[in-house]
């Protein structure tokens, strides 16, 4: 089951969970609402007897026409409202009791016109049993009010009781829904915002260069999937990344060949030289002196090996390496390399004041000082200038900064912010492919070190390179 279908019947799940609990809730709301209802007009019943008995004990008290008249008329609208009840709370009132409240009215009703017509024949001189009617009135009346109370008061109970089953219903299901959002919740964060979340960690570091495959997470099969094809399009990216590395280091090379031609042309007119001297004197001068010439031969065969050496390395192609090497050793042999590109109005100044070894590769970081090196020289090549180089290991760290700072121009504002994005170049066309300072970003970035560029314009402009020390464990 693919990850919508799961969401989607899980959103229907909720959806119809939701719909039957609010409707069990309603109907219980609208039966709650129909109970208080027939206790209010059951209220009004029971105070319609209640004023019944008060006229009662005033016509027993007093006797009186006028309260034997209100003792019928409120007997009446009881016989009404118990005939209403039949009709319209069928359901709230069990035939019996409406049968009984009825009989006991009637008789209510009979005995109260007995006992008044017996109490005007008393006045007229006739003496009946007024006793009899008088009792029977008045438990006809007891009789009726508790029938009624009886009533009422099971009604309230029954309101009662929905009252706390709603309470009790509301509980669980709320109960229920905070273990259902619980575990979406877990469901959602470990299977979709989680995976999401370290997609989303790796994705930044691409985007800041720091390319490495994704580990594989946990969660849907399309979160894996996905994990899968971005890890396809890394491999992908690192291909493409060091095919541009090595195009922009054939390009450095180009760019140094008349000068490494110049440096290996003064060590080959040496050992010419001496080869001709040996050959005119060949059996005339002495040994001693022979020997000297062929140690200078030989020096000079070293320093065009060295310098042949040199770019070898440098144009080999290979896998990210990393190795132990001396900074300073580092840095005087990718001056070699430039050296011939090195205008005689551009003062280069190395400061390394320690030397110490750092595990970094060897061929990559020599790249990226070279492109750093010819920028700051071609920002001075009209102007001249102090191009300063150093190396520097704090007393405490794992650290260490290469800085490489020019005194030329210096970049714009503007500018400053896009030197590392890749083809964005200030010079003019043909004269750079904007690729050498992106290029140098993706290095430190894979040494996982960090760049800064600090720059002034007029003042030049400084390159920081923070890199570890040891490759992390």
């Amino acid at each position: 089951m693919t990850l919508r279908h799961k969401i989607l019947l899980a959103f229907i799940f909720f959806l119809s969970a939701s719909i039957v609990f609010f409707g069990l809730v309603y109907q219980r709301h609208v039966e709650i609402q129909r109970k208080l209802r027939f206790v209010e007009e059951a209220d009004d019943l029971r105070n319609c007897t209640l004023e019944a008995r008060r006229y009662e004990k005033n016509l027993l008290l007093y006797g009186g026409l006028e309260n034997y008249h209100e003792l019928i008329r409120f007997l009446a609208l009881a016989e009404q409202q118990l005939v209403r009840f039949q009709k319209t709370w069928p359901e709230e009132i069990e035939a019996v009791f409406l049968s009984e409240a009825l009989s006991i009215l009637d008789n209510y009703r009979q005995t109260s016109v007995k006992y008044f017509e017996a109490l005007r024949r008393t006045d007229s001189g006739t003496a009946p049993d007024i006793n009899f009617f008088r009792e029977s009135m008045r438990d006809s009346g007891r009789r009726l009010t508790e029938n009624i109370e009886a009533i009422v008061l099971k009604e309230r109970r029954r309101v009662d009781e929905l009252v706390a089953y709603q309470k009790r219903s509301l509980f669980y299901s709320s109960g229920a829904f905070v273990a259902v959002a619980l575990f979406m919740s877990y469901y959602l964060y470990f299977q979709i915002f989680k995976p999401l979340s370290a997609i989303q960690t790796a994705a930044s570091n691409i985007a800041a260069g720091k390319v490495h495959e994704i580990r594989q997470v946990q969660g849907a099969s399309e979160i894996r999937s996905l994990v899968s094809v971005l890890n396809r399009m890394i491999r992908e990216l690192d291909k493409k990344s060091e095919s541009l590395l090595q195009q922009e280091k054939m390009a450095s090379l180009g760019t140094l060949t008349s000068g490494v031609a110049h440096e290996l042309n003064n060590p080959l007119s040496n050992i010419s030289t001496s080869t001709q001297i040996m050959m005119e004197e060949l059996g005339e001068a002495d040994l001693d002196y022979q020997k000297k010439l062929l140690s200078g031969v030989e020096e000079q065969v070293e320093k065009a090996r060295d310098i042949v050496r040199s770019l070898l390395e440098f144009a080999r192609e290979g896998e990210f390496e990393l190795g132990l090497i001396d900074v300073g050793e580092l840095i005087e042999k990718t001056l070699k390399l430039v050296k011939g590109e090195l205008p005689a109005k551009v003062e280069v100044r190395v400061d390394v004041p320690e030397r110490f070894q750092v595990e970094v590769d060897q061929r990559r970081l020599s790249q990226a000082l070279i492109n750093l090196v010819l920028n700051g020289v071609q920002a001075m090549a009209d102007t001249g200038g102090v191009l300063k180089i150093g190396a520097y290991r704090p007393e405490r760290g794992e650290t260490f900064r290469i800085e490489v700072e020019d005194t030329g121009p210096g970049i714009p504002p503007e500018d400053i912010n896009h030197v590392f994005e890749p083809f964005f170049t200030t010079k003019n066309v043909g004269e750079g492919t904007g690729l050498g300072l992106y290029v140098t970003y993706g290095i430190i970035q894979k040494h996982n070190g960090r760049i800064e560029v600090t720059s002034r314009p007029g003042q030049g402009a400084k390159f920081v390179l923070s890199l570890p020390i040891r490759r992390a464990a």
